[in-house]
């Protein structure tokens, strides 16, 4: 069980990353300066998000 929490944990660590990279060396960042939200809040949101759905997954697994 703890194996699987951590092979989630490390595969969301993954998708937030190439996400990450994406925004910012996909030449994405000029284009995000100028939405409403700007990149490092869509980042800051994305991690959150992930944080999250890890814990919940943790939660759901252990309990």
């Amino acid at each position: 069980m703890i194996t699987v929490c951590m092979v989630g944990a490390g595969i969301l660590s993954i998708t937030s990353i190439s996400v990450i990279d994406k925004l910012f060396f996909g030449k994405m960042a000029e284009l995000g300066e100028s939405c409403y939200f700007n990149t490092k809040q869509c980042v800051a949101a994305w991690l959150v998000l992930s944080g999250m759905i890890n814990v919940m997954i943790l939660f759901l697994i252990a309990g």
